[in-house]
């Protein structure tokens, strides 16, 4: 029985440096009683809106594995983790967004992280876990990002209040 019981995401602590969302850090753990073989770890961007105005999207995925990037259409389409995510709490790491950036520092971003996987006991079997991440920056100047963690399947635009009021205030 698999229970990816958990998955957090994490700021770096250069945090101050600019585009420094992007090297924030999503770790989903297998906290199951069967080990996890091959699989793929992939960021998927909903809405990001940084403080020029400009705001990215996209139905692609993106994953760092060893030190190179990807940039896909698919999640399928991304290269394969041979190495297992164990059983009891084993987890993997990605800084998946780390090759993507904007104009300005980031006030929300609203992105999915993706887990195609196959459990070690049904290699045969592909099976996708999603969790939703939304980084949104306080309402006070200078206040930081904080992530939270969303309803995967919720149909709310978490960062789509951030861009409308860019807009409004007759910034471009």
């Amino acid at each position: 029985m698999l229970a990816l019981r958990d998955a957090d995401a994490v700021l770096p602590t250069a945090y101050g440096t600019r585009g420094a969302t992007f090297f924030s850090s999503f770790t989903v753990t297998n906290g199951g009683s069967t080990d996890i073989g091959k699989h793929v770890m992939g960021c998927q961007m909903n809405l990001v809106v940084s403080s020029d105005g400009s705001a990215a999207t996209g139905p692609g995925f993106v994953s760092i594995v060893g030190n190179t990037s990807h940039i896909r259409n698919t999640l399928e389409q991304l290269p394969e983790i041979e190495t297992p995510i164990l059983s009891g709490g084993d987890a993997q790491t990605d800084t998946c967004l780390s090759p993507v950036g904007l104009g300005g520092s980031v006030e929300c971003m609203d992105v999915n992280v993706h887990l195609l996987y196959f459990l070690a006991t049904q290699p045969n079997t592909k099976q996708v876990k999603v969790f939703r991440f939304v980084a949104e920056r306080g309402l006070r100047a200078g206040d930081q990002l904080v992530w939270h963690n969303q309803p995967v399947l919720s149909k709310q635009s978490y960062c789509l209040p951030f861009y409308r009021a860019h807009h409004a205030n007759g910034a471009s």
